[in-house]
């Protein structure tokens, strides 16, 4: 890997990314990453609004699937996602 992407990728790694941000930036469904992290689609969906927090096991395993861009920090700082539909 060249100097210039390694940079770039470390950066975004550095970047607050929120599992809602992910799943759209990579075009994934609640059920398609549930099935990533070997949870149920609502769990999921109830991450990704907000409404709850994965438990530890959890946050490991959406690291692992998002290689590390999807910290467990992150859920810290989730604001509820108002009247949105399911990705």
């Amino acid at each position: 890997m060249n100097f210039w992407l390694d940079k770039t990728v470390q950066s975004l790694h550095h970047q607050l990314m929120t599992l809602h941000d992910y799943l759209k930036l990579h075009d994934l469904t609640d059920s398609e990453f549930a099935n990533l992290v070997n949870r149920d689609r609502t769990t999921v969906l109830r991450w990704r609004k907000g409404e709850t927090r994965p438990d530890w096991m959890g946050l490991e395993a959406v690291s692992a699937a998002t290689n590390g861009v999807v910290r467990p920090d992150d859920f810290l700082r989730v604001q509820p996602v108002a009247n949105e539909a399911t990705v």
